[in-house]
């Protein structure tokens, strides 16, 4: 398709296009039509020509994406977030590096500027790359004669000046003298002395006038390109400098150099901000992940010293978003940065990952000690409330620490940091913890275990047992709850702390619960025919029940099994429920108008609101194990549990005791109010059909 066919059929061009022909088929420069979400949709010939591509392989692809740019990933982010700012309107400029097909690379100077309709509408995006490399207009004509081309010069935006080898004048043109802020009448300017200019280097020090790029050029006989900085006043203007000697084929030094230099200050503040952008957090201004751990990286490489990693993460942030909103959340963000920035070294990184989660990057620490006292700082600045427009929040911090060297790879001290601050979290909260051989061995252990429950579901290693649950007044049992047993092949019966954590880390929860929910609902609906009102509970993890659509899964397995739905308990752990009630609100009345009944599991242990449980679908609630411990006779655990049973009465809410171990235990529940109780005094979990043969037949329970 020529040209102005193409042309014709890109959106939103106005007219025929035939205004932009001229421009697009240039054999100077490269130009590209993009739409405002920045999807390619035209090409010039010499672009598609340096890439080697059709124009039916980069089309209608978003333009970062083409073969142009590479595969540097940074490069591409820099173009997308350079598009999104045309497109709002601002023309952006910036110096980029192109790629052809042969593996060459040119230096562009690359605009991106929105076009806009005549009533003010961004319709498309139009990219030009001109050829940086390439000599500058009219530097040969300025060889022969500067009267010749003086309107020429002047009328370049480049500066243009040619010099002698004693750099005395012999041209230079008005951009040159705005840019380098030179005064017109000054006898440098009709070649009387030599001519110089004070260049300052990157960190904005004097450059030496040896390695000044026309010095070198005029030594070394070589072309030379370097930016360099020119005071304006106390501004700092910073140029892109292109210097070719000029020499007659019967001379060995050169008799002349040619100076052109463009201001590229604005385009050095561009690029900048891009990449600022690109390695920093939007919300915090801190180094983002990449960041992280490309400095990571750096100190791995550096063998002088070790290195610290946190990782850490704020206790309790989800509830500042449910109580103040996410606005506060924010702010909390925002300002918990600024006091970690204060609680470490200043050579020292702190980063945010994603969400409430940080890390820091403690360069050349000698040991864990170093980490430690800074960990410590962190907690107490972690502890001291926060002021947010919406309120006041207090929070703490979890903190994992591991200590690295060059020898180490630095993925896994990360994955030791990470593990160590799960420790920490699990432990508690509000504390640090370091990874040492412990942790090591408990990580092992772990990813032992990780690996091996990979195959206990397809090779049939998961077993269910059930605990009967005996009705308070009459010891009879009229229900039990099915719980999950591991038997591996060489480790024999794991105990159920040892494997449910580390599945539900690693998701395996998910396929295995599925598989216990159609089990025991199977066995529920055989067991019915024994006893009709024979109930049965099922724990269910946070992981099971945040799967898409679960409500809809988990009554496609009750219409299946054929159990009648008010027989079927569904315990949900008082931290899931609790920690975010109004996000799972709209779950548990979905699972709560199949008919099942809903109970909170562990109550107690988390931090329950009252107004959040009497809006929530609840019939049961579970007293966690641990406050039973020598109760009666523990004063405190007999007034919590006193307290419990009088708050789920208030609420109209059904108890049941779990983890009740001696007569006195449950004499003791039942006269406070309990309705239900489960424990070892009754009866340790058993295989279902060690369970039927006891209990199904006997409707009392010998205490």
């Amino acid at each position: 398709m020529d040209t102005d066919k193409r042309l014709k059929h890109t959106p939103s061009l106005p007219g025929d296009g035939s205004h932009l022909l001229a421009l697009f088929d240039s054999p100077y420069q490269f130009f590209w039509l993009l739409t405002t979400e920045g999807t390619l949709v035209e090409a010039n010939r010499i672009s598609l020509a340096f890439a080697a591509v059709g124009r039916e392989e980069v089309v209608w692809r978003p333009f970062w994406e083409t073969p142009w740019w590479g595969s540097d990933a940074s490069v591409r982010e820099q173009l997308r977030q350079a598009t999104d700012l045309a497109a709002e309107g601002e023309p952006i400029r910036y110096e980029v590096e192109i790629w052809g097909a042969e593996g060459q690379v040119l230096t562009l100077d690359f605009t991106l500027r929105p076009y806009r309709e005549a009533g003010g509408e961004i319709t498309l995006l139009i990219a030009e790359g001109r050829d940086l490399t390439e000599s500058r207009d009219a530097q040969h004509t300025l060889e022969a004669s500067e009267r010749k081309y003086v309107t020429v010069l002047n009328a370049l935006d480049e500066g243009i000046v040619l010099q002698d080898r004693d750099r005395r004048i012999g041209a230079i043109n008005d951009s040159a003298r705005r840019i380098l802020a030179i005064d017109p009448e000054s006898p440098q300017l009709r070649g009387e002395v030599p001519f110089e200019w004070r260049a300052l280097a990157k960190d904005e020090q004097e450059l030496p006038p040896d390695r000044h790029p026309t010095t070198l050029s005029l030594t070394t006989g070589m072309p030379q390109r370097a930016v360099v900085g020119v005071r304006h006043g106390s501004d700092i203007r910073w140029i892109d400098v292109t210097t070719r000697p000029l020499s007659n084929e019967d001379e060995a030094s050169p008799y002349a150099v040619l100076t052109s230099f463009s201001d590229v200050t604005e385009l050095r503040q561009q690029r900048e901000m891009l990449q600022h952008q690109a390695q920093h957090d939007g919300l915090t201004n801190l180094p983002n992940r990449k960041s992280f751990f490309d400095a990571l990286q750096e100190a791995t490489n550096d063998s002088g010293g070790r290195y610290g990693v946190m990782y850490l993460d704020l206790d309790g942030f989800k509830d500042v978003n449910d109580t103040l909103g996410h606005a506060a959340g924010d702010q909390l963000l925002i300002r918990f940065a600024r006091r970690l920035e204060r609680c470490v070294r200043p050579n020292d990184l702190v980063a945010r990952l994603a969400g409430d989660e940080f890390a820091v990057l403690l360069r050349r620490v000698k040991s864990a000690k170093n980490a430690v006292r800074i960990a410590e700082r962190i907690l107490t600045q972690a502890h001291a409330p926060f002021s947010l427009s919406d309120g006041r929040a207090i929070v703490s911090t979890s903190i994992g620490i591991a200590v690295g060297n060059h020898q180490d790879d630095p993925e896994r001290v990360v994955r030791d940091a990470d593990f160590a601050l799960r420790h920490a979290k699990t432990s508690g909260k509000d504390r640090y913890a370091i990874f040492d051989e412990t942790l090591s061995r408990d990580q092992e252990i772990q990813h032992r275990t990780a690996a091996d429950l990979k195959r206990a579901l397809p090779d049939g290693q998961l077993e269910i047992h059930y605990q009967p649950l005996v009705d308070a007044k009459s010891k009879g049992v009229v229900g039990a709850e099915a719980l999950m047993r591991w038997r591996h092949p060489e480790r024999g019966m794991v105990p159920p702390v040892d494997f449910i954590g580390v599945a539900e880390q690693t998701g395996e929860i998910v396929a295995m619960e599925g598989w216990l929910i159609q089990a025991a609902l199977a066995q529920l609906e055989t067991w019915s025919e024994l006893k009709p009102d024979f109930r049965l509970s099922i724990n269910l993890s946070a992981r099971q029940l945040e799967q898409p659509d679960f409500p809809k899964k988990f009554n496609a397995m009750l219409v299946e099994s054929g159990v009648v739905p008010e027989n079927v308990v569904l315990e949900i752990t008082e931290t899931y429920a609790m920690q975010r009630p109004r996000e799972v609100s709209p779950l548990l009345h979905a699972l709560a108008d199949l008919g099942v009944t809903l109970a909170i599991d562990d109550f107690g242990t988390g931090y329950s609101n009252l107004g959040h449980l009497q809006h929530l679908p609840f019939r049961i609630v579970k007293i966690d194990r641990s406050f039973l411990q020598n109760v009666p006779d523990d004063k405190r655990n007999f007034a919590l549990v006193r307290t419990i049973i009088a708050m789920a009465q208030a609420l109209e809410l059904d108890v049941v005791a779990e983890g009740v171990e001696t007569k006195t235990q449950s004499e003791f529940l039942y006269w406070e109010g309990v309705n239900w109780l489960q424990g070892f005094h009754f009866s340790k979990p058993l295989p279902p059909e060690d369970f039927a043969v006891q209990y199904l037949t006997a409707p009392e329970v010998k205490t």
